[in-house]
């Protein structure tokens, strides 16, 4: 009786983890892992291409990358503005954390912010130093892997 229940237990851990994975799996494939993103814009960091969704319209820009799953290495949400500025930026409805690089009109990175977490909120993170027209988001740690820095240049 006590292999009876020890096995009928082992089955039920089974089924239960096989469908869990099963159920799972299907996200994560590759480019479907972190849902739809477009790919308005090709940006180039030291040689390396980036396929990022253009937030152009003020409601872009307040969605941002709110309440989606995650971002891949080679996404990224690229900001554009009308004019220099200084512009915050918050984690609100944020599920996982980001790098964000602030870009003057010439292509430069003039802030850089890195590794910042959902649960900063409501805290906002401004470019402080020189004024920016763009703004990437990557995620996290991919400004690092990147090499970005003050000073370096941003094609797009």
């Amino acid at each position: 009786m006590k292999n009876l229940r020890l096995i009928v237990a082992a089955t039920i851990f089974v089924a239960a983890v096989l469908f869990a994975l099963l159920t799972y799996a299907p996200s994560q494939a590759p480019g479907q892992k972190c849902g739809v993103y477009r790919n308005d814009k090709t940006v180039t960091i030291n040689s390396v291409r980036i396929k990022a969704e253009v937030a152009q319209s003020p409601t872009e820009r307040e969605q941002g990358l709110s309440n989606r799953p995650c971002i891949e290495a080679n996404q990224g949400m690229l900001f554009v503005f009308d004019k220099l500025g200084r512009y915050s930026f918050w984690m609100k409805d944020m599920r996982f954390a980001i790098d964000i690089v602030w870009i003057g009109p010439d292509g430069k990175v003039v802030h850089l912010e890195s590794n910042i977490q959902p649960e900063s909120f409501p805290e906002t993170f401004t470019n402080k130093g020189k004024p920016a027209q763009y703004v990437l988001e990557l995620q996290a740690g991919q400004a690092g892997v990147l090499g970005v820095e003050l000073g370096t240049s941003v094609i797009f």
